[in-house]
């Protein structure tokens, strides 16, 4: 390499990586606020997916910061060198090596963001081996609170709010009759945390929305790993299967069963995992261990002891 391509390969590389270093701060900046607004509505910060991509412009960020000091690093090393000791501009390269390889670190970072953000968009489809998972399905009720018939008017000012937030859970929602809906999660690993924290959100909505007078009263009735069609409205109930995978994080009871199989009702996070006071929206402490869900860290439920 000729000094003058010494000189040249970090001068011209700096530029590059300043301005995707200010375009990906301006991204950042885009992604804070929304986690910021939607934490005032008691939703946003019970969304993985939002912190998941902000981690990514996070490591993004760093490799840019790093890339670009490398590069002005060589370029002010190259100019010392040219004019004290012309010998040693092989320093040079290794320097600007440093920081190419910083900015593939951050060109990585930002296509796995791109493809979360891909992943949890309200186009992406759902994958078909999710639709077929057993044990891993929401079924949700919304029904009239006098009669306990099923409703077709009063339900409509609640289905946006169930398919936002499900979709923040990493699940989609399918309608089969009128007020009633089933929840499919998108990611086989958490799915029993995303439709727990998705049924805990949508509880909440559905109150916060009768208290500020927006819909007319209903009667909320969930299930996650089973169908709640024959309980009484007014719960979150979750199988003993699924109790066993979760109750790590969540408060639950037993509310019916026998020796063999409890139905239990899922009442909030536990205070160790939530963030806030209600049990409703997650904390630091679980969106630690999500993460490591996440990337294949499995929960080893304690087997029952033969008696």
């Amino acid at each position: 390499m000729e000094t003058i391509d010494i000189w040249l390969s970090p001068l011209i590389l700096l530029p590059a990586a300043a301005l995707l270093l200010m375009s990906t701060a301006v991204r950042v900046g885009h992604l804070q606020s929304e986690i910021h607004s939607r934490r005032q509505e008691n939703a946003g910060a019970s969304l993985p997916a939002l912190y998941q991509r902000f981690r990514r412009f996070r490591n993004a960020l760093l490799g840019l910061y790093a890339a670009s000091g490398a590069f002005a690093f060589a370029v002010i090393v190259t100019g010392l060198l040219k004019l004290a000791a012309p010998a040693w501009m092989w320093l040079v390269i290794p320097i600007t090596f440093v920081g190419l390889g910083a900015m593939i670190f951050a060109a990585v970072e930002l296509v796995r963001e791109s493809l979360t953000l891909e992943a949890t968009s309200p186009a992406h489809p759902l994958p078909a081996e999710t639709q077929a998972e057993p044990g891993q399905t929401m079924f949700l009720d919304l029904l009239d609170p006098e009669e306990l018939a099923d409703l077709e008017e009063r339900m409509r000012p609640y289905y946006g709010d169930i398919v936002e937030l499900a979709k923040g859970h990493g699940c989609n929602v399918a309608t089969e009759d009128p007020g009633r809906y089933r929840c499919l999660p998108e990611s086989h690993r958490t799915a029993l945390l995303d439709l727990c924290l998705a049924a805990l959100s949508m509880e909440q909505a559905v109150f916060r929305r009768e208290k500020q007078g927006s819909g007319d009263p209903v009667a909320l009735r969930m299930g996650v790993g089973l169908d709640p069609r024959d309980r009484p409205p007014g719960k979150i109930y979750i199988s003993q299967n699924v109790h066993e995978q979760v109750r790590f994080f969540f408060d639950c009871v037993i509310v019916s069963g026998d020796a063999e199989e409890h139905v239990y009702q899922l009442r909030r996070l536990r205070p160790r995992y939530a963030q806030d006071g209600a049990g409703r929206v997650p904390g630091p402490s679980f969106h630690e261990v999500y993460e490591k869900i996440q990337n294949g860290y499995r929960l080893r439920p304690k087997r029952k002891q033969a008696s």
